[in-house]
């Protein structure tokens, strides 16, 4: 909907209606209209900040959320916190986890000043294009109901849901595993593998 707003197919305004707000959109010939919110639960809503959050750098935030966004999946009622790219601040370090059990991102962003906050930031994959206009240092942490994301630009606020994520200790235990063989490479020549062998699989698939 968002791009088709950009790319002008969709005209869409919200309106204070009554005791809502309302949606009116136009594509075409075609016109209507749908609730967004009730003004009671945007009135009720807390923006406050959590009592602790954790700093990142606002370009390391968004590169690592572009990178693990790749690994998340789509849609996952199952497992639910498999959706969500995890910044973890444990024991002065952050960690940023995504995973749809197939294939797993693991990073660890430079962190100047280490951090006494522990907690695990969910970002869901859908706010990666916001966490783009952030600048500065961008503020983490969570409440008992959402987690918090904020910079001097915007602030975003994501519900917390019913699951849990691995430990930073299970993720570690993961990774500590040593392949019986190992080769390092170029890594520009294996990137230009790599699109060339997908662009060859994916040859009159359409």
């Amino acid at each position: 909907t968002a791009e088709a707003c950009r790319n002008g197919e969709i005209t869409l305004e919200i309106i204070p209606t009554g005791e809502a707000l309302m949606c009116h959109f136009k594509s075409g010939r075609r016109r209507g209209k749908f609730p967004a919110m009730e003004l009671s639960e945007m009135v009720s809503m807390d923006f406050s900040a959590p009592e602790q959050t954790f700093k990142m750098k606002s370009l390391d935030v968004y590169q690592h959320a572009k990178a693990a966004a790749e690994f998340t999946a789509k849609d996952d009622i199952a497992r639910p916190s498999f959706e969500y790219i995890h910044f973890i601040s444990e024991a002065g370090a952050i960690h940023v986890v995504a995973t749809d059990a197939h294939s797993m991102y693991f990073g660890k962003p430079h962190v100047d000043v280490p951090t006494e906050v522990e907690c695990d930031v969910w970002v869901k994959k859908n706010t990666v294009a916001i966490l783009k206009e952030m600048t500065g240092f961008v503020d983490l942490g969570v409440t008992d109901e959402y987690n918090y994301i904020s910079s001097e630009e915007c602030c975003v606020k994501i519900r917390k849901i019913d699951a849990k994520f691995m430990t930073v200790e299970q993720l570690r235990s993961v990774f500590a595993y040593k392949p019986e063989f190992k080769q390092e490479i170029n890594l520009k020549e294996f990137l230009n593998d790599v699109g060339d062998a997908s662009l060859f699989s994916t040859r009159g698939t359409s």
